[in-house]
This record gives C-alpha cells, structure tokens and sequence, in this order.
C-alpha cells in the first residue's frame, strides 16, 4: 500500500465495548465492535524512518519528526476575498 498512499499515515484498527449489568432479577450482556480506518495527510519533511507511535488508556498518539535537513517553503499571506 505503500505506494498508492506514500504521502498518507494510514490508522487502522477495531473498537470492541463489552458491558454486563445485572438490574432487578435481569441480567444483560452487551457487545458491540466495527473496524475503523483514517487516512491523513504527512507533511513533506516527515523523518519516515522514525515514525513512532503509542496507545495508552485508551488513546493513541502518533509523533512524526521533521526531517532537519529539508527546506521548507516560506510564509505567504493569503488574502480572502470577500
């Protein structure tokens, strides 16, 4: 896939929730889950090689360093027209 999304970070994962209640004599088991997939954007002077990613208590944080060595494009001042 690399190739058709080379300048995409591409998440992709499951979402499961299970809950048990037990109310009045009744007791109830609910499960639900679905797959979910993000495609987003990289910036151009991303350091590729060291992409890292974590997942803790629930949430996921993906840092991606810039590359030093790589120019970027200077300011501009867009107008909006009105």
């Amino acid at each position: 896939m690399r190739d058709e999304y080379g300048d995409e970070l591409i998440i992709f994962g499951e979402k499961r929730n299970e809950s048990e209640a037990d109310d009045e004599g009744y007791h109830r088991v609910e499960c639900a889950y679905g797959h979910f997939r993000r495609i987003l954007s990289r910036p151009e002077d991303a350091d590729v090689d060291n992409i890292s990613a974590k997942f803790r208590n629930g949430v996921l944080r993906v840092e991606i360093p810039r590359r030093k060595d790589s120019a970027r494009s200077p300011e501009r001042r867009i107008d909006i027209n009105r």
